[in-house]
């Protein structure tokens, strides 16, 4: 899932957290996770059952994600945001994409070995035509098998590019206290 600042990403992570069945490890790169806005969302969710792990660095990102692979049963992987020490380090080291592959690898293989979902949210740069793209661009593309994008205007906007059985489809939405409406 990926957009521009104020789309709704990280409460849509947090909407999925709070109504998710089973275990859930939430990686948060953004420093946005909150307990609160998950009860907003579902005052029954066992918070006990969400696991939180606050990385600071594109490394701890990376050496959290790679620790997952020990895990014997999770239901949900969030981490939110996926690129944003990725757009750091590309920054100030040059190329850190291979660092990157192995983060996309470790998770498709979590989602493999145990079943679980994954959701990733991507920050955004804008190209010369004015279109968002995706930081991480071709890696997050193809190791996406959904590619949401997120847009604001008069409303919000989840636009799925790609679907591995309903192809490409939209969907307004408003969130509200408590509740995330899609019409």
């Amino acid at each position: 899932m990926y957009g521009p600042s104020a789309t709704g990403k990280t409460n849509l992570c947090l909407f999925t957290a709070a109504n998710a069945d089973g275990k859930v490890i939430f990686i948060d790169t953004e420093n946005t996770f909150s307990a609160e806005r998950i009860r907003e969302f579902n005052r029954n969710a066992d918070l006990d059952r969400i696991c939180l792990i606050r990385a600071d660095s594109f490394m701890k990102q990376s050496r959290a994600i790679k620790e997952l692979e020990v895990l014997r049963k999770v239901d949900l992987v969030i981490v939110d945001s996926m690129t944003k020490y990725y757009r750091n380090a590309l920054q100030d080291e040059g190329k850190p994409t291979d660092d990157l592959l192995e983060q996309f690898r470790a998770l498709r293989s979590l989602y493999k070995k145990l079943g679980c979902k994954v959701l990733i949210t991507s920050q955004v740069y804008t190209n010369q035509d004015g279109k968002d793209i995706a930081i991480g661009g071709k890696l997050v593309r193809d190791f996406s098998k959904q590619l949401v994008r997120l847009s604001h205007g008069n409303e919000r906007v989840l636009d799925v590019e790609k679907h591995p059985e309903k192809g490409p489809f939209k969907k307004r939405f408003r969130i509200e206290t408590g509740k995330v409406t899609f019409f």
